[in-house]
């Protein structure tokens, strides 16, 4: 990561969800996730499209407190993700392959196998 070209950090809002009642909110309110993750995603599919190298990683977690310093991020944020966008590759990228869906999918419980369509 310390040779990408860009490294992006992307914060969300640190905000309590609802349903933690006032004892449970100790230390900084989480950042808000969800809100972020679609974002995210649409970096990854444009960088994708680009040819650019990039992937989502949460390695900042351990040392998120220096991160804040550094940067000056405020208080009222957290870093979600830290995106390493790179050069293009020297290859292209080929076809995604995925496994059946019968191999990741289960239909009520685990491992029950989805109907044959």
């Amino acid at each position: 990561m310390h040779e990408a070209p860009v490294l992006l950090l992307v914060c969300g809002l640190r905000d309590w969800p609802f349903d933690t009642k006032g004892e449970r909110r100790v230390g900084p309110a989480p950042p808000s996730y969800g809100s972020v993750y679609p974002c995210i995603q649409n970096i990854l599919l444009a960088c994708r499209a680009l040819g650019l190298d990039a992937t989502l990683t949460t390695a900042h977690r351990g040392f998120d407190s220096r991160i804040h310093t550094e940067f000056g991020i405020s208080g009222d944020y957290g870093v979600v993700a830290m995106i390493p966008i790179g050069c293009y590759p020297l290859g292209k990228f080929g076809p995604v392959t995925r496994k059946p869906r019968e191999q990741v999918v289960s239909l009520e419980r685990w491992g029950n196998s989805l109907p044959v369509a």
